[in-house]
C-alpha cells in the first residue's frame, strides 16, 4: 500500500485544454518513482519502452532489461526493480535522490493504471471550470488500495 496525491498543473500560455495532472508519493524515498511516473511512465502503452522492458521481464522473455528516463535509471528483474539516479556522480549542484526497490509486478500495474487514470482526469479536470489552484486544493492522499473516485467532487 502506497499513499499518493494527484496534483493539477495549469499551463497558462498553451492552449485549451491546459490543465495536466501529475501522480505524487509524499513519502521522501519514492522522489525516483515520482520522476519516473510522471516523466516516462505516462507514456501511451504502445509507446512506453519502460512498460514493454517490464513485460519482457515478467514473461519470462528477458531474464534482466535496463529502461528508465533522464534522471531515473530502471534494473528490472523478474521480482522487483530498482530505481537509480542517472544524476549520480554526473552533477556536482544537484542532490542525488536515494534507490528505491519496487516489485515488479506492482511496478506495471501501477504504470498501467496511471496511463489510464491521467487521461481520464485530465479530462475532468479541463471540463470542470476549475484552476488548478482550486483541483489540488481538493485533492486528497489516497492510497494504493483506495484509490479517488474523482479527484473534482
Amino acid at each position: 500500500m502506497v499513499n499518493y496525491k494527484i496534483r493539477y498543473a495549469e499551463f497558462k500560455n498553451a492552449p485549451k485544454p491546459n490543465i495536466q495532472v501529475f501522480l505524487t508519493f509524499p513519502e521522501d524515498s519514492y522522489e525516483l518513482l515520482n520522476d519516473f511516473i510522471n516523466m516516462g511512465g505516462s507514456v501511451p502503452v504502445e509507446r512506453n519502452h519502460s512498460l514493454q522492458s517490464i513485460e519482457k521481464v515478467l514473461s519470462g522473455q528477458e531474464k534482466q532489461l535496463m529502461s528508465g528516463t533522464e534522471r531515473v535509471m530502471l534494473n528490472i528483474t523478474k521480482d522487483e526493480t530498482l530505481f537509480t539516479d542517472n544524476f549520480d556522480g554526473v552533477y556536482d549542484n544537484i542532490d542525488i535522490l536515494p534507490p528505491l526497490k519496487v516489485p515488479t509486478t506492482d511496478l506495471r500495474d501501477l504504470i498501467i493504471w496511471w496511463i489510464q487514470e491521467k487521461t481520464r482526469l485530465e479530462k475532468i479536470a479541463n471540463a470542470s471550470g476549475f484552476t488548478a489552484d482550486e483541483l489540488n486544493e481538493k485533492s486528497n492522499i489516497s492510497t494504493t488500495e483506495n484509490p479517488q473516485e474523482d479527484d473534482n467532487n
